[in-house]
Parts: structure tokens; sequence; C-alpha cells
């Protein structure tokens, strides 16, 4: 939704004014959307205190690991690797995905791209959640990882609008898988008690592959003039 809009204000209201509007529209619709929210009874809210009593356990650390502790334990790295790694192919792509679709597929249409990788992003959420249900977060996540990493092999190869795009599509859909299978992760390990305040922690591992996909996407583009060496990389 947000692409076509976004593209649209750049072409008729310049760069500066374009960012100020979105800006400006995007602030009122979050302070509209809020208003209008439905509060929660009380009621949900002893509920809330009450989710996951009775539940049978089968975590490695039982609840016993709060946020302050996670740090001193090795899963917790582990698991920020993992989400890491997952998400830098995909915080390279869509930093540099207009760019990328002109170099490389000599397609000037970036922003479609934009909007399929997201779709992407969200079905692989959807198929990450329901595939775990079945098969179990680990299993999950090494399948899923082996396709994107035979999707960058093959990335190079896309030349074209109708190669690229499917290619950008399933790179968005192995992306979005890391959020719900981080969840699943986080609670087989240390529980369901601490799971919301430990996953906002884990969500560093975003931030790192924002900073690093992206870097080093552009250097490689600087020092080669393709992408080739990046998708290896990443």
């Amino acid at each position: 939704i947000m692409a076509p809009i976004i593209n649209a204000l750049l072409d008729n209201l310049g760069l500066a004014r374009g960012l100020q509007m979105l800006g400006i529209g995007s602030g009122a619709l979050i302070c509209f959307f809020s208003v209008i929210l439905p509060k929660l009874p009380d009621s949900f809210k002893e509920m809330e205190g009450k989710a996951g009593e009775g539940m049978a356990d089968h975590s490695r650390y039982h609840d016993t690991v709060g946020p302050n502790q996670v740090f001193r334990t090795k899963e917790f790295w582990l698991i920020l690797a993992i989400y890491s790694m997952n998400w830098m192919p995909g915080q390279m792509i869509f930093s540099s995905v207009s760019t990328i679709c002109q170099v490389q597929a000599s397609w000037e249409k970036g922003y479609i791209a934009v909007m399929a990788m997201s779709i992407g992003n969200g079905v692989g959420r959807l198929v990450s959640a329901s595939l775990t249900d079945k098969f179990g977060g680990i299993k999950t996540m090494g399948v899923l990882m082996l396709v994107q990493f035979a999707n960058l092999l093959l990335f190079r190869f896309y030349i074209n609008p109708y190669t690229i795009l499917p290619g950008i599509i399933l790179l968005g859909c192995c992306a979005g898988t890391g959020i719900p299978l981080v969840y699943v992760l986080v609670s087989n390990i240390y529980g369901m008690k601490y799971v919301g305040s430990i996953n906002a922690i884990i969500q560093l591992g975003y931030a790192i592959s924002g900073i690093i996909g992206p870097m080093v996407s552009a250097r490689v583009l600087e020092m080669t003039g393709t992408y080739t060496a990046a998708y290896l990389i990443n």
C-alpha cells in the first residue's frame, strides 16, 4: 500500500515536501486509529495475568531466566546470530531493491518489487507459523534458510522482471519467517513467562542486519558495479 503512495508523493511534491506530507499523514492516522481502538475490559487483564498457567512447560530453563540474565546464556547469542543472518539478505535487498532492478534487470519500476517483497514477507510469516505447528521451529528454520541460501545463489541469474520478481518475493518470504520462528525458539528455550521481553531483546538482530546488509551491498556495488558478490556474502 505504502510503496505507490510514497512513489506518487515524491513524483508530485519532490523529496522534501513528499516526506513531510508522508510524516504528517502517518502521524495523523496513527493518532486517529489509537483513539478509535476499543479498550479491553478489566476481565481481559485478569485473563492476561493467568495466561500460560496450567500448561506443561517443556522449555529448557523453565521460566528461570529473565531479561537481565539472558545475556549470560549461550542460547541467546545463538538465536541472535541466527535471527541476524536470517534477516541479512532481506535487509540487503529491501534497502537496494530499486537499484538492483535497474542495474541487474534494466527495470525502472522498482516500487512494484518493493510491494512484491512486502507481500512475500507477510506470506512467509503465515507459512512459517503453520509449518512450525506441524514440524517444529528448528526443522522449519533449517528448511527455510536452505531455500534462502539457494535463492541467493541463483539471484545473479535473475536478469529480467519475470525472473527477478519471483526471486524477490521468495526472498521476502524467507526473511519474514524469522518473526514467528524466533518467538517459538525463545519460548522453547526460556519458557513463556518472559517471552515478550526476551524476544524484544532478540530484535536487536534486526537492527544489526539492517546496518550490515545494506552497508555490504553498497560497498560491493561501488567496488564491482554489480551485486553478485553481495549475494554470496549475505
